[in-house]
């Protein structure tokens, strides 16, 4: 009788081990259902987005731009690369930028700006004015002048990219030394935050 009572205790607690792993499975399965998505396969870490607009930003823009020097009014396309930073004070963001564009208006190739960008944050939206100056280059040389503009972007939500729109006047006072040169350009601009 008491072997038999002692052969019943070692299969139960034998049972007992057997089903302990799955157990234990089970629970590290329910646990892990809870976890954070993560970026790929051994990443610990949990996938982050940029929520705010400070930080270093750069992409690209495609539009149109209009240029008048003296009797020439042309108008074409305008394409360029862009590259810049914000810093938070506040609800305003500080920030500058560099711009290069290539134009398709008779007489111009190129524009680069150097621009200063005060804007606030809306959330997923940020308007923004800029101000600074601007090298214009083409057939009759390359001079420097000003720039004026204002645009607006929106951030997607869990994404690092941005778009927007942009509208900038820039001005070179005795472009070639004759007239003065006024180019007016829109474009849609597409940024990816780093």
């Amino acid at each position: 009788m008491r072997r038999s009572v002692g052969l019943a205790l070692a299969s139960v607690m034998a049972l007992g081990a057997a089903a302990a792993p799955h157990a234990a499975t089970a629970q590290e399965r329910e646990r892990a259902s809870d976890l954070p998505l993560v970026d790929r396969v051994g990443d610990a870490r949990p996938r982050s987005y940029p929520e705010r607009w400070e930080g270093l930003y750069a992409g690209l823009g495609l539009g149109y731009a209009n240029g008048e020097l003296g009797d020439i009014d042309d108008s074409g396309l305008a394409s360029g690369l862009h590259a810049g930073f914000l810093l938070q004070q506040g609800p305003i963001h500080l920030g500058g930028e560099i711009e290069r564009d290539f134009l398709r208006v008779e007489g111009l190739r190129h524009a680069t700006r150097f621009k200063g960008i005060a804007g606030i944050d809306a959330d997923q939206l940020f308007p923004y004015a800029l101000a600074g100056a601007v090298r214009m280059s083409g057939d009759p040389g390359t001079s420097f002048g000003v720039t004026l503009g204002a645009g607006v972007t929106y951030r997607f939500e869990a994404t690092n990219w941005r778009m927007g729109a942009e509208f900038n006047y820039d001005r070179v006072g005795d472009y070639d030394d004759s007239d003065d040169l006024d180019v007016m350009s829109v474009k849609l601009r597409a940024s990816y935050a780093f």
